[in-house]
Parts: C-alpha cells; sequence; structure tokens
C-alpha cells in the first residue's frame, strides 16, 4: 500500500489497490460491460472486486488478453483477432476471406490516454525491460504468486502496429510453481523483446498519434503530491516540480499553481510580555511552503535568527533566552523553503518590528534581625557579601 497515488503511478508500479478501489468507483458490471466489448470472457459466478486482479472463475487467454490490448492500439476500435486470414485452393482462388468484425468500444481519446499510461509502465514501471528497443511500446504486466512461488507469470505489448501477450505458468496449481523470480516483468518481457526486435527488423517502427480533442498540460508535482489537486504549473514552477499530463479536452484543470509565488508574511503578529515578565511571539502562519523565521534584536546589536516554523498554523512561543531589563526588538521573515533564484532563497516582506522591555530583575532576600545577644544571623538565602553590605547600611543607622 502506497497511500495516495495517480492512476498513471498505478499502472506504472502495478498496484493492486487502485485496481481495486477503480472496479469499485466504476461497479462491477461497468467494468465486466467494457471488458466484454473488448473480447473478455467471463462466467457468471465472476462478480467481485477480484477481478480486478485477474481473479476469473476460468481465466483468460493469451489470445483473448492480445485482442484487447490491439483495441488500444487501434484507437478504441476493437478486432476479433483470428488466426487465418484467408483460405486457398492449389490455383491460389481465395476460398475464405476473413472480414473483421470492427466495433468501437472507446473513443480514440479515451485510447489515447490508456496508451499514454501504459508507455509509462514500459518507460519507468514494470515493463521496463523493453525501454531500450527504441521502439515506441506500451505494455502492462500481471504476476500471480502461489505459496512459494508464482502461479502466472503476463505480460501485454503493443506498438502502433502490433499487439501480443505472453504467459508462462502451469495449466493447474497441481502441476508445479514458477520460481519467485519469474514475474511478469522479467521471462514473459524478455520473450517480447525479441518479438519486437525480429518484427521491427526491416521496418521503421510508428509513434503513437495523439489525437484530436487531447493535450498535454503541465502541472505542479509539489502541489498534486502534497494536496492531491492537479492545478497548472506557473512560470515560477521549477522544472523539477513540472509534471506533464495528458487531458481529454475539457477536463484538465483550469486553476493555478499557488505554491511557488513569494510568500506573504504571517498574520496577526504580536509581541507581549507573559506573566514571568518574558517575552511571547504569537502568529498565524498563512502558506504551507513558508518557513518562518523569527528575528531577535538586542538594543542596537545585529538581529540574530532565534527560531524557525514551517507551513500554515497558530503560533505562540516564550522567548525563555530573554534578560531582565532589556530591550527586544522581534520580526518575522517568510521564506519559501523550496523556491531559490541565483542560488538565494526566495523572501517575502517581513512584519512590521515591535519592541518590548522586559522588566528589571527582582531580587527576593530576606532582611535578618538581631539575635538575643545582638548578632546577625546569615540568611541561607542571602550570600555572605550582601550580608556585609546590609550590616554596614543598618550599623550607619
Amino acid at each position: 500500500y502506497y497511500g495516495w497515488v495517480t492512476l498513471r503511478e498505478a499502472v506504472t508500479r502495478s498496484l493492486n489497490v487502485p485496481a481495486v478501489k477503480v472496479l469499485s468507483d466504476i461497479g462491477v458490471s461497468a467494468g465486466k460491460a467494457f471488458a466484454q466489448s473488448c473480447g473478455i470472457p467471463f462466467d457468471p459466478q465472476d462478480t467481485s472486486l477480484t477481478l480486478a486482479l485477474g481473479g476469473f472463475t476460468y481465466g483468460v487467454s493469451p489470445l483473448q488478453i492480445a485482442g484487447a490490448y490491439a483495441a488500444f492500439a487501434s484507437q478504441g476500435i476493437y478486432n476479433t483477432p483470428t488466426c487465418i486470414q484467408r483460405i486457398t485452393d492449389s490455383t491460389g482462388k481465395e476460398l475464405y476471406v476473413y472480414e473483421p468484425e470492427n466495433r468501437r468500444v472507446m473513443s480514440e481519446q479515451n485510447a489515447y490516454i490508456l496508451t499514454s499510461m501504459l508507455q509509462s509502465a514500459i518507460q519507468e514501471g514494470t515493463g521496463h525491460r523493453l525501454k531500450d528497443l527504441d521502439i515506441p511500446l506500451a505494455g502492462k504486466t500481471g504476476t500471480v504468486g502461489e505459496g512459494e512461488g508464482n502461479r502466472d507469470a503476463w505480460m501485454a505489448c503493443y506498438s502502433a502496429d502490433y499487439a501480443a501477450a505472453v504467459w508462462i505458468g502451469y495449466d493447474t496449481s497441481q502441476d508445479g510453481a514458477l520460481p519467485q523470480d519469474a514475474t511478469g516483468g522479467k521471462y514473459p518481457a524478455l520473450i517480447l523483446e525479441q518479438l519486437f526486435q525480429g518484427l521491427y527488423q526491416d521496418r521503421a517502427p510508428k509513434e503513437f498519434s495523439m489525437p484530436s480533442g487531447v493535450n498535454a498540460y503541465k502541472l505542479d508535482k509539489r502541489t498534486l503530491e502534497m494536496f492531491h489537486e492537479p492545478v497548472l504549473a506557473t512560470a515560477l514552477t521549477p522544472s523539477s516540480a513540472i509534471q506533464t499530463e495528458v487531458f481529454v479536452e475539457g477536463t484538465q484543470p483550469t486553476a493555478q499553481s499557488s505554491y511557488w509565488v513569494v510568500p506573504s508574511p504571517p498574520g496577526e503578529f504580536r509581541v507581549y510580555l507573559g506573566g514571568d515578565g518574558k517575552p511571547q511571539i504569537a502568529f498565524t502562519g498563512r502558506e504551507s511552503f513558508a518557513q518562518y523565521q523569527l528575528y531577535r534584536q538586542k538594543g542596537t546589536e545585529s538581529p540574530q535568527l532565534i527560531k524557525t516554523w514551517d507551513g500554515k498554523g497558530a503560533v505562540t512561543y516564550g522567548d525563555d533566552s530573554a534578560l531582565p531589563g532589556c530591550t527586544y526588538t522581534y520580526y518575522i521573515l517568510p521564506v519559501h523553503q523550496e523556491m531559490n533564484v541565483g542560488g538565494e532563497q526566495v523572501k517575502g516582506p517581513a512584519t512590521k518590528k515591535v519592541t518590548v522591555t522586559t522588566p528589571e530583575a527582582v531580587i527576593d532576600v530576606e532582611i535578618p534581625g538581631p539575635t538575643p545577644q545582638g548578632e546577625v544571623t546569615p540568611s541561607p538565602t542571602a550570600s555572605p557579601s550582601l550580608l556585609e553590605e546590609l550590616s554596614a547600611a543598618f550599623a550607619g543607622r
């Protein structure tokens, strides 16, 4: 479980929990209906969310999987797969010609977005063994573990011209199990690597073409990760914090990021003396990306940074290091924690300066009285030098 992730990341990393959640959100019936339109068969008992992870009663064949993935490569049009294109007699006369039953099962735009996500699985995810082929490919791996080994290892992959699926495993679990390293991203991927190398040995591969109605937008990656909100990057967004994503036109975010801006000073800034005579500093942080730096100036000395806080929220801080009988000036400087210009962190305007003077120290000394013999008994709380001064003062009276 990786917490909050985008759908692209879930596909890229082959995460199970998001797959189940998506099927739960759209409903098992809707999910099955779409899969059936792509040639995937179901048993009447197949009614649970385990279908999202391949939990079928009887499963599917590599041919059926390849046919379903071919619909993505064909811009959303499904063709029933066949092994026979035509039959001729000894004279070359055609006795049978396969006529595909083309039907649109998804929009061209949605097919491209699915392809884009599956390309990420090749470039950055579990299908990475194919990324060095110099062929635009999209694909998905799958592994079913059982006991100390694996029962099934899958990979489906397609280019703009071909779709293929590879499965390795045993007919039944009683026949044995694959070793643990026999995952979909290993042996099936190695087989597909050789297959696509051969297919494009004498021809140039084509790129997946982006259809009209789909556009790529630059998003602010930091806002997406921290607040789970897709917003557009701005001119101030660093390149390291930009994530490009494709959207069907009309579904893209329109709000711009407010993360990469000059931070503003905190609100409700005030300084006052507490009951113990120590300065108390209170303010409210307004921006999650800001660090609030508290500066203190003693008299005419240079200001010193004494404390920092990160992000939003109300703060009350007691300056216990302040000395009695001194004048202090305080202010807060907001600094962007991640934004740099010319190697320097971007700083916002400081708050107003507030000056307070701490009260003089009060020494609580017990003044001794004369003993019956007229001698002065030292108080246990007073120092000898102070007692001498007090005795001299009383003697002077």
